[in-house]
């Protein structure tokens, strides 16, 4: 966007070490307002990536790059506020720095993939109430 201090982060399973994770690139990048962000939407289509709303988590807009069969990156653009940047980070921070806490999320996620290996709303659904705990233990405000 050419504005000074733009942030990008590497978040989801792929930025901490010791995590299973499929082979998908989770990007967040914060942008100064999401009003203003919806104007990258046809600049990242031209180069790939398909716009997916906010892909089931509001205060973001998302975009998937690569055959739905095979992936390769997801982007979220943010402003740096909202809770779903700050719970994302948060999120990942705390599984780096508790190596037993990983190890438990690693776990559940291969056995919700055995469990629903064709439904990505049950996957996610069933780490809701993982995350929602290593939030709490993190510090985060409650919703």
């Amino acid at each position: 966007m050419g504005e000074p201090g733009l942030w990008i982060e590497h978040a989801g399973s792929t930025a901490i070490a010791g995590i299973d994770a499929k082979p998908i690139i989770d990007l967040m990048a914060a942008v100064p307002s999401l009003a203003r962000a919806a104007g990258l939407v046809p600049v990242l289509e031209g180069r790939g990536y398909e716009y997916r709303g906010d892909g089931g988590t509001p205060g973001r807009l998302f975009f998937a790059k690569g055959p739905a069969s095979r992936r390769t990156h997801h982007l979220s653009l943010a402003e740096p506020t909202p809770a779903c940047w700050r719970e994302t980070l948060l999120f990942r921070d705390y599984l780096r720095a508790h190596p037993a806490a990983a190890g438990a999320y690693c776990r559940l996620k291969h056995g919700l993939a055995a469990q629903h290996p064709s439904d990505r709303g049950a996957y996610t659904g069933g780490k809701a109430a993982f995350v929602r705990d290593i939030l709490a233990r993190a510090g985060a405000p409650r919703s």
